[in-house]
């Protein structure tokens, strides 16, 4: 049964982490389960489709070099903002 996913494990408890916020009248608490249903309605919306198939000129082994290229990048950039900011 536990391969399936059905196991008599208890659910973890939801720490409402808003609960701290209900008297603060600028963190609207009042609309956050609103905000959670309309978030989760649209996040397949804007996330690209066929996103490969609309670049033919270039394939997947060219965007993972593209893509740890720009991570590498990214790191270095920050590494050195960081050794900047602390000397």
């Amino acid at each position: 049964m536990a391969a399936a996913g059905l196991t008599k494990k208890p659910k973890e408890q939801i720490i409402d982490i808003d609960a701290a916020d209900v008297v603060n009248e600028l963190a609207a608490v009042e609309y956050i389960e609103d905000m959670y249903k309309f978030f989760k309605l649209v996040e397949n919306e804007s996330h690209p489709h066929d996103y490969m198939d609309s670049q033919p000129e270039i394939n997947e082994r060219m965007r993972a070099i593209l893509v740890d290229y720009w991570l590498i990048l990214v790191y270095y950039d920050l590494i050195l903002k960081l050794c900047r900011d602390l000397s």
